[in-house]
């Protein structure tokens, strides 16, 4: 829209033509009404369109620490294709004008500290114009919006602190890599032996490898062979299963039948 354009680029009241320099007045979100005089001491566009009363400790964007060369660099900067508005609706015409908008554009580069998403932003809005019956000049304009809309698309991205500062690279020297690379590869080595050493040391006598407890096996005298041989083989599976040694095969020695009780 051409006032917008103005309002935006034009920092001489003087040289509005959309507007009656005298009487216009722009209103954000129910704010007190501001001259064009009182919108250039603000720093313009977008300093009036963000306006804020939350603390200044958590504004995403903070008009107070903005001029116009600041805000308007920040804002070109990221929207490298441009910052479009699209009028969506027109509800009433004039002298009275109320309309339905959306700004939108995609977000190339930083802003404050997060990275470029490349996504879409956008913010939708009402806006109001009250034009002067005789010149047509618009007089007084109110602006309805939601500015987390936009500035929530705009810290998406990873937050690095200053994306403008350039990241300082570790240099390596050859002497530094081959010393890392030999302390490495040592590391490696020394970890896979103490990954493969067994203790040498487990319950009694030095060097010694546990083994489990026998224990006698009564069966009856008139159990056929081969069952007494299945029997043997459970409870063998049985001990190595209950080893409490889980680093190692766990050996099993076989169980002893009492004398007199197999044939």
């Amino acid at each position: 829209m051409t006032w917008e354009m103005e309002i935006v680029h034009k920092a001489d009241p003087n040289e509005l033509k959309t507007m009656d320099p005298n009487k216009f007045t722009i209103s954000v979100n129910g704010r007190k009404g501001l001259t064009p005089v009182e919108s250039a001491k603000l720093g313009g566009s977008y300093n009036i369109f963000l306006q804020t009363s939350l603390p200044e400790n958590v504004r995403l964007y903070n008009p107070d620490d903005e001029t116009f060369e600041s805000s308007q660099n920040l804002f070109r900067s990221i929207f490298l294709r441009g910052f479009a508005i699209e009028i969506l609706h027109v509800y009433s015409g004039p002298p009275g004008i109320v309309y339905k908008f959306r700004h939108w554009g995609y977000m190339d580069a930083p802003f404050k500290g997060h990275a470029p998403t490349g996504q879409l932003v956008e913010l939708f809005g009402i806006g109001t114009f009250e034009l002067d019956k005789e010149s047509n000049k618009i007089i007084k304009a109110d602006m309805f919006f939601d500015r987390g809309e936009l500035l929530g698309g705009l810290v998406k991205g990873e937050s690095n602190g200053d994306m403008t500062k350039p990241k300082v690279t570790e240099r390596i020297t050859p002497a530094q890599e081959k010393s890392r690379g030999i302390a490495i590869k040592e590391d490696a080595v020394t970890s896979k032996r103490k990954a493969l050493k067994l203790p040498t040391t487990i319950g009694k006598g030095k060097g010694k490898r546990p083994t489990p407890a026998r224990k006698n096996i009564t069966l009856d005298p008139n159990t056929p062979p081969w069952a007494r041989g299945f029997c043997r083989a459970v409870y063998v599976f049985l001990e190595d299963s209950q080893s409490t040694d889980l680093g190692k095969a766990g050996t099993a020695v076989p169980s002893r039948v009492t004398p007199g009780t197999e044939a």
